[in-house]
């Protein structure tokens, strides 16, 4: 039985291997690429020719060879092979031919192959064509053999074969090189993921905030791209349903007191709370509860964008007694949604948020609304968010996958347990999902998956298939 240890981090490799296949593909697809222009365009292609020779006393009188003989022209054999691989059968070869290499390259080209306990060798010959690979064989023969009539007068040395020429090169080997450029793209997608992977110290998944922050994760938010109006706009699709999955943890996540006043904050900026915050009252009103929407960050506030409006009258200028605080002025066009903008900048946020008046007036919004939302600054950049926990009765940390280092949300979250904030929950934002639902697929209960870049890297990989068949088939045109 494996260790369970063992068992866990095999089961974590794959998981990353799985979460990083668009990296896997792209590198197979570059490896195969190179390799395809590698074996096709830039290697020289290889024709091998062959001719068998036998050595021995022609036997016109019938007579068979004696035992002696016999294990003598097995001898001669060793002696015949080293004499074609001379430098001087190479060199006459050479100029019979009309070559312009040198000797030491020529001999490169030249394999001697004695068959064993047999008075038969093999001379094979490597060229750039199957013509020039015949021609040389051909030659050296001749060449080889007038050689050892001159050395070994008395001795028998004949061809026993025609010549022997491969129709298909014998290298490069196409699909080995393929195979091989494909496993080495495996292999170089592994070590890119392995690397990144225990070099970037991001949350990636729901274990990594649970394990490292210690905290349930009640949110996963797919990243998208749609754009924050389009989203609510269209309401059904698999990233409400997964703030309508949200809001329902919200609601249930006390069982003795209502969570009626929520704020969002995150360890720093660009991780998605003001976003959040925004469809997550949204989802709460067009549940029929009345909601309040109220952006805290008065340095630099977001909200307001969002629902393309003014930012000159907001909550500190209600904070400071310039407006007063009127229901119906920050009524939204949807409905039981009202919305406060941050309002005009000022030099003391962090005391105003703090203030006496910030206390009455979230007891006021609590007697008229059933749920306040609050988008605060970064808990991990200034204090702000830190006093308004104290007011609030929970906190959703928003922490962005892939974005959001372990090491300062862990930090931001400490900051607000020292303040003793109630978290309820880690939101995990723009986790990537390519699974996606229309309206009517998830009313109808049909997956449709929509992967454009996959597609798109699949009929890559069909052009480089019929490029590679058309190219083989071109190499059996020209053999014929």
């Amino acid at each position: 039985m494996k260790d369970t240890s063992e068992q866990f981090k095999i089961s974590e490799i794959i998981k990353i291997l799985l979460r990083r296949y668009i990296t896997i593909l792209v590198c197979i697809v570059l490896c195969v690429s190179i390799g395809f222009f590698t074996a096709f365009f830039v290697i020289q292609p290889s024709y091998e020719a062959s001719i068998s020779i036998i050595v021995g006393n022609s036997s016109t009188s019938g007579t068979k060879l004696d035992y002696d003989q016999l294990m003598l022209y097995q001898k001669l054999v060793k002696t015949y092979c080293a004499i074609a691989k001379t430098s001087t059968v190479a060199e006459k070869t050479i100029e019979k031919v009309g070559l312009s290499i040198s000797t030491d390259d020529f001999e490169k080209l030249i394999t001697v192959v004695p068959e064993a306990d047999t008075q038969i060798f093999d001379i094979k010959v490597r060229a750039n064509s199957k013509k020039q690979s015949v021609e040389i064989i051909t030659a050296l023969s001749q060449v080889f053999i007038d050689e050892v009539k001159n050395t070994y007068p008395s001795d028998s040395i004949k061809i026993m074969d025609k010549v022997k020429a491969s129709d298909n090169p014998i290298s490069p080997n196409k699909k080995l090189y393929l195979f091989i450029s494909a496993f080495a793209g495996l292999m170089l997608a592994f070590i890119i993921i392995m690397v990144k992977e225990y070099s970037d110290n991001t949350f990636k998944t729901e274990e990594d905030v649970e394990d490292n922050l210690d905290c349930q994760v009640i949110g996963i938010i797919p990243r998208e791209n749609d754009g924050i109006n389009n989203l609510i706009i269209k309401k059904s699709n698999m990233t409400m349903e997964a703030f309508r999955t949200l809001r329902t943890n919200v609601e249930f996540s006390s069982i003795d007191k209502k969570v009626q006043s929520i704020m969002l904050t995150s360890s720093k900026q660009g991780e998605g709370k003001s976003s959040i915050a925004y469809i997550l009252a949204f989802i709460m009103s067009q549940n029929g509860k009345k909601t309040l929407l109220v952006d805290c960050d008065l340095r630099k506030p977001e909200l307001y964008k969002f629902f393309e409006t003014s930012n000159k009258k907001g909550l500190s200028n209600i904070l400071c007694g310039v407006n007063k605080w009127e229901e119906e002025k920050y009524k939204t066009k949807f409905n039981n949604l009202y919305m406060i903008t941050a309002g005009t900048k000022l030099p003391n946020p962090t005391e105003l948020l703090s203030s006496h008046r910030m206390r009455e007036f979230m007891e006021t919004w609590k007697q008229n609304f059933d749920y306040i939302i609050m988008d605060t600054p970064p808990v991990g950049i200034v204090t702000d968010a830190q006093v308004l926990s104290t007011l609030c009765d929970g906190c959703i940390f928003v922490v962005a996958a892939g974005e959001s280092v372990k090491e300062d949300s862990i930090k931001a979250k400490n900051l607000l347990k020292i303040v003793n904030a109630k978290i309820i929950g880690v939101c995990l934002n723009k986790v990537e999902v390519y699974k996606k639902y229309d309206d009517k697929d998830y009313l109808d209960s049909n997956e449709k998956i929509r992967e454009p870049f996959i597609d798109k890297l699949n009929k890559y990989i069909e052009k480089i298939k019929k490029l590679i068949k058309r190219n083989l088939h071109k190499d059996d045109k020209k053999i014929n």
